[in-house]
């Protein structure tokens, strides 16, 4: 027995249903592999996964890029988020994606990591966020690296965060 036919009349009552009743809900379509994809606000309601870039210039100390390398990778590992990490003295700069929890956990425990040589000041507490949604995972692996620049200019002596645009 095919059940095809059943299951594509199910699937467009329900489209009529969810339309009619939520004005501000839009169809925008059906997938290959049959998601039904809504748009509400701009943000597909199908969506579980978040995705975050962040960056910030900041000045960190050489020695200290290690333990902090350390410290990143093993909070992101615990969320089970992925992406990658760029650390350098001169900040972070970094692409990131998991469930929402675990990127707000994530957005929590970077505000509050503290240099040694200042324990009591915040290295990142002026993150700039841009965050979109996704049905899937877009990052197999979780990487944290140590990098001679966050953003790469090529230009020795540069110091970002003494001198912007």
């Amino acid at each position: 027995m095919n059940d095809e036919p059943i299951t594509s009349v199910l699937i467009e009552n329900l489209i009529v249903l969810i339309v009619e009743f939520c004005p501000a809900v839009r169809y925008i379509g059906c997938s290959k592999n049959r998601n039904i994809n809504f748009l509400y606000k701009g943000f597909y309601l199908m969506h579980s996964t978040t995705n975050v870039s962040f960056y910030q210039f900041a000045d960190i100390p050489a020695d200290a890029l290690p333990a902090l390398r350390e410290e990143i990778l093993k909070n992101c590992l615990e969320r089970s988020l992925k992406g990658t990490v760029l650390l350098a003295t001169e900040g972070v700069n970094a692409y990131l994606a998991g469930s929402r929890e675990s990127i707000d956990s994530m957005k929590i425990v970077l505000e509050s990591i503290c240099l040694p040589s200042n324990p009591n000041q915040p290295v990142f507490s002026r993150l700039t966020y841009k965050e979109s949604p996704s049905r899937a995972q877009p990052f197999t692996r979780m990487l944290v690296k140590i990098k001679k620049e966050i953003i790469a200019f090529g230009v020795e002596g540069i110091r970002p965060r003494e001198h912007t645009a």
